[in-house]
């Protein structure tokens, strides 16, 4: 119990470093994936001059204080996926259990982060900055459920290439916890990007009487900006994946090293393989 919640408190100070270092490419990927139709460098320009620099964190409540509730959903998710699969499918290769245990977390954690991003990006989306009391106002008309379908079909295939590419990077090839989780991250998102411009869509509708559907959300963007408008916000959030997994990944490690735990840095000390590859592939903060 007491590793447990160290994971937690780990998970929870790297996840919320992390969304800090991501935030300003969050911002302007939303921006582009939404109604804006500049470039990034455009948006930032713009957003800077009309609001000001504190503009490029708008929205950084919603998952600075989602980030704690997020990683205990899915470190417990995980741990149980795993040790699951592990009872159930003993003979099957590592590393495809560390695929399905972390299918298992990303639908899980989806519950977490459907309210998260619809708050999050009614934030993002709105012009000028609010202020605390009139932040209340306006999340107060957001409805937190709209996108979990979308968040699910996002989530669960991205965990996938994200936990894989990690213990390859990390424990077959010895590459460090910073670019093996910057890594990682870049490979899960640049599966998912067409999902998540649709999931965007669909939460940027989240205060409508009738927001959109995943259909209808598709149809819109194909209509109005063609096959390229599923791409938008690519790049943001290409340079965003980088940095913001490999931050969280390294604080984690940090943490639990001075809480006297060593997941992965124990392995590489020994000459002997990982015993326990699951716990060696922790969770890392996955918001849009």
């Amino acid at each position: 119990m007491l590793d447990a919640l160290k994971d937690i408190l780990a998970g929870a100070a790297g996840g919320a470093a992390g969304i800090v270092v991501g935030q300003p490419f969050d911002v302007v990927k939303v921006q582009q994936q939404g109604a804006s139709s500049l470039g990034a460098g455009s948006i930032v320009k713009d957003l800077v001059r009309t609001e000001g620099v504190r503009s490029l964190w708008k929205g950084l409540t919603p998952p600075l204080l989602g980030a704690a509730v997020y990683q205990a959903t899915t470190f417990a998710s995980y741990a149980y996926a795993v040790e699951w699969f592990e009872r159930v499918a003993p003979d099957v290769n590592e590393k495809t259990r560390v695929c399905w245990a972390s299918a298992v977390s990303g639908l899980a954690s989806c519950f977490v982060t459907t309210p998260i991003d619809a708050y999050k990006i009614a934030l993002q989306n709105h012009k000028g900055l609010v202020s605390r009391k009139n932040m209340w106002l306006l999340l107060r008309d957001v409805n937190p459920t709209v996108g979990l379908a979308s968040t699910i079909m996002r989530d669960v295939p991205a965990t996938i290439p994200y936990f894989y590419a990690f213990e390859v990077m990390k424990n077959d090839w010895g590459c460090s916890t910073f670019h093996s989780g910057g890594v990682a991250g870049i490979a899960s998102w640049a599966l998912v990007i067409p999902m998540d411009t649709i999931k965007t869509r669909v939460q940027s509708s989240s205060r409508c009487v009738k927001p959109l559907g995943v259909a209808a959300a598709a149809r819109e963007i194909f209509q109005t900006r063609g096959v390229r408008g599923f791409f938008r916000g690519t790049v943001p959030c290409v340079l965003r994946a980088y940095p913001v997994n490999g931050v969280t990944f390294t604080i984690y490690h940090a943490i639990l090293g001075s809480l006297g735990l060593h997941r992965i840095d124990q392995d590489e000390e020994s000459d002997t393989p990982p015993s326990d590859l699951p716990r060696n592939t922790p969770c890392v903060v996955f918001l849009s």
